[in-house]
């Protein structure tokens, strides 16, 4: 009879290995999907006047983030994502996975959870 340490070690690693590409390949619709805001923005609109366009202040769209997806605020930034501006949150979560929580600048919705491509905590040291 084979170990049957062995034959558990290879089946938890086979879940392992399916589950984060499962997640991997979820994240991939989510970023590939467009988000549509309630403030649109037109190409040739100056960053500076984001400020002025958004509804929702910062601490509102960082307490949102944090409501959604609970850790540390790395980043709030007013961001032109396809054509409506948005509330960009990054989050450094307990387990030191980094995520980006997009926010409606106007009603202040979540419109997407994303993996955040600028990497975790542990890959900035």
């Amino acid at each position: 009879m084979k170990n049957p340490k062995i034959i558990l070690t290879i089946l938890l690693t086979i879940a392992a290995v399916g589950s984060s590409s499962l997640v991997r390949a979820e994240s991939a619709k989510e970023e590939d999907a467009p988000v549509h805001g309630t403030i649109p923005v037109a190409k040739k609109t100056s960053k500076v006047a984001y400020a002025s366009m958004a509804k929702v202040q910062i601490k509102d769209a960082i307490t949102t983030g944090l409501a959604k997806l609970p850790g540390v605020v790395t980043q709030a930034e007013l961001a032109e994502d396809d054509g409506f501006l948005l509330w960009e949150v990054h989050i450094v979560s307990a387990k030191g996975e980094a995520h980006e929580v997009v926010i409606d600048a106007g009603n202040g919705k979540v419109l997407a959870v994303e993996a955040d491509d600028e990497g975790s905590a542990a890959d900035k040291d």
